[in-house]
């Protein structure tokens, strides 16, 4: 009973307001015992006075609720929530990508040692994020595992204000480009995320403390004109998705990169992939599907020619993921067996590759293939999907 009425007082702080409301009750689930209810009573109750009006106070106490929310979190879900402040208001987040974004800024690892995968350890972190009520996710309806989420509008507003405070992330779009046009980047993380507009990427990455950089799907004008990359050597994410690269070459010194550990060419406009990439061995993500590329303004969907690139997967034995590009130049051979570690692979084809590398690769939740009949027969290759038996998802064309 005691609870109870410490419970109805909270609500008084709300406002009438169903988020905050939402938000306290997940935060209170996480306390067992009376000691840290009233912890959490007098911390609402040092910043605010409430009421049952909904006016500028009661808002103002509706942020202090979310505030008190976020910093009740233990410190590996602080970071987690932190990301999502770079993706753009209103946006749906692929919470498969994020679980890499995750895992290559290390979030995630300490969950590793009990077998798990990234995937898994992601949906973890946010099935706590959304039973707290601060993060809003869809399922799939016929798995129940998360495929997207975003912010409730206020919850964003704490989440970036948050991420300023703690120069966790610098995000560069439409309203920044002319405050930031002398600027360089001062953060460990720059995102951006601003259509249709020219941007002078340079002066954002001369940053020597920068770790993570990398485009919004929504931003597809970047054009990169230096005939290098002009990252530092300690850069971990990278993430050049829609770029189109001067002679449609990615430069060799991708090679230098060697602590990355999640570099993503989707739908870049890139034709040659240089050798110097089997340097990078950290890489736990690598997506290479550059075969499509829609040209901003009409829209129009072009198909890209065949990926030229030499037989450097190989030496990437860190891969969780990888998607190979869905046209790579006839003859090319690429050795796969070495990837035991994948846990999901895309693009897959028996053209270029033997259908015996995925026996070693026990670890595969997903898997998608291109079948060449010239290459490989169905027997061939039904007996090497005999050997995976955690397989979960599976497509075939």
């Amino acid at each position: 009973m005691k609870k109870w009425k410490r419970w109805v007082s909270r609500i008084k702080h709300c406002g009438g307001l169903p988020l905050a409301v939402k938000v306290l009750g997940g935060l209170l689930a996480a306390q067992y015992t009376l000691r840290e209810w009233k912890r959490i009573y007098e911390n609402i109750r040092s910043h605010i006075v409430g009421g049952t009006s909904f006016n500028d106070r009661n808002i103002i106490s509706v942020y202090h609720v979310l505030y008190l929310s976020f910093e009740e979190l233990p410190v590996y879900l602080k970071h987690c929530f932190l990301y999502l402040a770079h993706f753009p208001e209103d946006y749906s987040i692929d919470v498969g990508e994020l679980s890499y974004y995750w895992a290559a800024e290390g979030i995630s690892r300490p969950r590793y040692y009990d077998g798990a995968t990234i995937r898994e350890v992601a949906d973890a972190y946010m099935e706590e994020l959304v039973r707290r009520n601060m993060v809003i996710a869809e399922r799939n309806f016929r798995t129940s595992i998360f495929e997207t989420c975003h912010l409730h509008d206020m919850m964003r507003e704490v989440c970036v204000l948050k991420a300023e405070e703690e120069n966790f992330v610098q995000i560069v779009d439409a309203s920044t480009i002319t405050s930031t046009a002398n600027s360089q980047s001062i953060s460990r993380r720059l995102v951006l995320h601003s259509p249709d507009v020219s941007i002078n990427l340079k002066r954002y990455i001369k940053n020597p403390k920068l770790r993570s950089f990398f485009l919004i799907e929504q931003f597809k004008r970047c054009h990169w004109l230096a005939s290098g990359l002009g990252f530092g050597r300690l850069m971990r994410i990278l993430d050049l998705s829609y770029v189109e690269f001067m002679g449609s070459k990615l430069s060799s010194n991708i090679g230098e990169l060697i602590h990355l550990r999640y570099l993503s060419l989707y739908q870049a406009h890139v034709t040659h992939l240089p050798s110097s990439m089997k340097n990078l061995k950290s890489l736990l993500y690598l997506n290479l599907d550059v075969s499509e590329i829609m040209r901003p303004p009409t829209s129009v969907m072009m198909t890209s020619p065949p990926i030229h690139m030499s037989d450097f997967l190989k030496e990437l034995r860190e891969l969780r993921y990888l998607t190979l590009p869905c046209k790579i130049q006839d003859g090319t051979k690429l050795e796969l067996g070495n990837l035991i570690n994948l846990e999901r692979l895309g693009n897959f084809s028996t053209q270029h590759s033997s259908v015996t590398d995925l026996q070693n690769m026990t670890r595969l939740r997903g898997l998608s293939i291109i079948f060449n009949s010239q290459e490989c027969t169905l027997e061939t290759l039904a007996s090497s999907l005999s050997q995976l038996r955690h397989l979960e998802n599976f497509n075939f064309r």
